[in-house]
């Protein structure tokens, strides 16, 4: 696998990184990836542990993928008509309210459920070439979806105990 170059601060609130050595799919893994990026001043943190792993799986893997994100979309706006221009701009303050002006400049990045919905409605009002975003990054996709299961998991083993 290669080096993912992550900081510390780039992982999220809560991740559980592993440090399990003998794992056979550490190589393909996140967790175990992300805790390279653990600094040695970090004494204590959620971990991976060892009876995660049965009959050669991991409950806890979580496979390295990656979002393209794209940043800013003043370049879609510079070829609307006019009567266009406010419909297109309404809707999309709706959608993201306080944080449009981020987004339109590009300090906060749009995931791509975001972009195709911009490109959707883009697309209903008839444009269809160019719907470009003014840049796009690369990004690693902590999927929060898999530790909210498995604490909802935990919590389901610790009503049965009781």
């Amino acid at each position: 696998m290669e080096n993912l170059n992550l900081k510390f601060e780039q992982l999220p609130n809560n991740w559980a990184v592993c440090f399990i050595e003998d794992c056979p799919v550490k190589e393909q893994c996140l967790r175990h990836l992300a805790a390279a990026a653990v600094p040695e001043t970090q004494t204590y943190g959620n971990s991976v542990w060892p009876n995660a792993q049965k009959n050669g799986e991991c409950s806890m893997f979580a496979e390295v993928k990656y979002d393209k994100l794209a940043g800013g979309f003043s370049q879609l706006f510079s070829n609307l008509r006019q009567q266009d221009y406010k419909v297109i701009r309404r809707r999309m303050e709706d959608r993201f309210r306080r944080d449009y002006y981020r987004y339109m400049h590009g300090d906060k990045l749009l995931n791509p459920d975001q972009q195709q919905w911009i490109k959707q409605l883009f697309t209903q009002h008839g444009y269809t070439e160019d719907l470009v975003f003014d840049h796009y990054e690369m990004r690693i996709n902590f999927p929060s979806n898999l530790d909210k299961k498995l604490r909802s998991n935990c919590s389901k083993t610790a009503d049965k105990e009781q």
